[in-house]
């Protein structure tokens, strides 16, 4: 029997030892009191989670000596089953001796003898440091996206697989004009949405952008649509959808819908586009031709119209400010280019030229070129000048002749004051001799009529009988 004591003793010796082994090479922390919480075992994971050594803790009171917090609310249930010699299960956070913190796992079994009596606890703590930082860092990054979305102006709504809201911010509610409990469960291709795309044509519900990305993978940006809101109010929204998945390649799980209210915008498009066809009419009604500069590239815009009359298609012509420069006739360019520069530099506020240009056939036009700048940066200098060209070549050509016909009528006049000045008249009382009908000049001097009328007139003088004469003179008339 002797024998037999011996070696159960042996055996429950070994075991003892195994079990120590195991729990010091154990990666939790163990650490064994009496009833009191007075520390009796202490192991090397221990000292490497709480910092202090096992000489500095034998003896002292877990309780007491040592600090410690539960962060989660339960001090006063963990305090009551310690003194109820329950089971404890609990976050604890416990000052390390450097005076940080660290985050256990912790679980307190009670020890009891064979009378059922408790002679003090078996606690095990695991260091749960990195879970707990990663889900505080979870939480905060949750809380500043949902800080982020809720303060955005942009609408933000998330669908769930099957394309219908799960929730949406305080700006998705302002546009769209709904509730989020409205709007919760209902689909992206929900009729009552009343979606159009921007030509008018209904949205078809398997086109959403939220539908399409789920069906896809691929997220989408700025597709531009038209809701009608519960009162009947139409908005123009851009809209994009983000796909959620829980690792790479998997199929999205969610859908992240944003969008903007782009109604504003939409309805100032509108009025350009209208000012814009408008303009179209009046240029083509006034028969001019119309050009738009983009003065720091140099790209010109030339209408129909100013093509034509030079005898181009606009498809013809390099849509550069350099065409234009190059059609410009030699002997007027130097002008013009001065008179540009003057507006550009904004010297004058606008343009006006008259001057040449080469048509297509090799001919000239004259050209009535009219501009100004209308967009300049915040320095000033020039970003955009238009204008219109209008073919004054009839009215050149009429200035030209009625030039002609005035230096002909001025030419005619000089010839005429000088036929006048070769003229000469006789005027006033002239003396004539009653009996041998000699006249008198002006210095006395009596000459003969034709001698007068010689030097006084132009007029070549002969002599004839007039009938009376003749018939003195006995000369038959015939």
């Amino acid at each position: 029997m002797s024998q037999e004591r011996t070696d159960t003793t042996t055996e429950v010796e070994r075991q003892r030892l195994l079990l120590q082994g195991l729990v010091q090479a154990m990666a939790d922390a163990v650490i064994v009191t009496d009833e009191r919480l007075d520390v009796v075992e202490y192991t090397g994971a221990s000292e490497r989670i709480y910092g202090w050594r096992r000489d500095e803790v034998l003896g002292r009171n877990l309780a007491r000596d040592f600090g410690a917090e539960f962060p989660d609310g339960d001090g006063d249930e963990v305090r009551r089953r310690l003194e109820a010699g329950e089971p404890v299960r609990a976050h604890l956070r416990a000052l390390r001796k450097d005076a940080t913190w660290a985050d256990l796992d912790l679980s307190a079994t009670p020890l009891r003898d064979g009378l059922g009596r408790l002679t003090g606890w078996l606690s095990v703590s695991r260091d749960i440091g990195p879970r707990v930082a990663a889900e505080r860092a979870r939480r905060e990054a949750a809380e500043q996206v949902r800080s982020v979305v809720a303060a955005t102006a942009e609408g933000v709504v998330l669908l769930d697989a099957g394309g219908r809201v799960v929730t949406a911010n305080a700006a998705a509610e302002a546009i769209l004009g709904l509730a989020t409990p409205e709007m919760a469960g209902r689909a992206s291709g929900d009729p009552r949405w009343r979606t159009i795309h921007p030509d008018g044509r209904p949205f078809d519900g398997a086109g959403h952008p939220a539908m399409v990305t789920l069906r896809t993978g691929e997220p989408l940006r700025g597709v531009e649509m038209g809701l009608h809101t519960p009162e009947g109010v139409l908005r123009w929204l851009s809209v994009g959808s983000e796909p959620l998945r829980h690792e790479p390649g998997e199929p999205p799980y969610a859908v992240v819908v944003t969008f903007a209210d782009v109604t504003a915008q939409r309805r100032l498009l509108d009025e350009v586009a209208e000012k814009e066809r408008r303009l179209a009419f009046v240029l083509e009604g006034s028969n001019d031709g119309f050009w738009d500069w983009d003065v720091p590239t140099g790209q010109v815009w030339f209408n129909d119209r100013w093509a034509g009359m030079l005898g181009f298609r606009r498809e013809e012509l390099d849509p550069h400010v350099r065409t234009w420069e190059r059609l410009v006739h030699p002997l007027d360019l130097a002008r013009v280019m001065e008179a540009v520069g003057a507006v550009l530099e904004g010297r004058t506020d606008h343009y006006e030229c008259e001057h040449r240009v080469r048509r297509k056939d090799g001919t000239w036009c004259w050209i009535l070129d009219r501009g100004k700048v209308v967009a300049r940066d915040a320095a000033g200098r020039p970003l955009r000048a238009a204008g219109t060209h209008t073919d004054i070549t009839d009215r050149k050509e009429a200035e030209e002749a009625l030039h002609a016909a005035h230096a002909d009528n001025e030419r005619l006049v000089r010839d005429l004051r000088a036929a006048l000045h070769d003229v000469k008249t006789l005027t006033g009382l002239i003396p004539i001799c009653m009996d041998c009908k000699r006249m008198r000049d002006d210095q006395g001097a009596w000459e003969r009529i034709e001698e007068y009328l010689a030097e006084r007139t132009t007029a070549e003088l002969f002599h004839g009988l007039c009938p009376a004469c003749a018939r003195k003179r006995g000369i038959q008339d015939g």
